[in-house]
């Protein structure tokens, strides 16, 4: 999985790839809050707070990691 990459990068301080490889992850799920929330440590680490802050808030108001029931067609 894309997400468990973007991690192991983030742990062992190759916040670049770490940062390319969370940006993939959201191309193919944009809206994916564990995601998100990854991306804005990233960006804290490589010194873009304002771009951080701005995610993390973005993040915060979707669903916990999992829920993904809004996607979910009703029939």
């Amino acid at each position: 999985m894309i997400g468990h990459l973007a991690i192991a990068y983030f742990v062992t301080e190759k916040d670049t790839l770490a940062l390319g490889s969370v940006d993939e992850s959201l191309r193919l799920s944009p809206n994916f809050r564990d995601s998100l929330l990854l991306k804005s440590k990233i960006l804290y680490a490589l010194g873009r707070a304002s771009e951080a802050k701005e995610i993390e808030e973005q993040a915060l108001f979707l669903p916990q990691g999992g829920d993904r029931s809004e996607h979910i067609p009703i029939k």
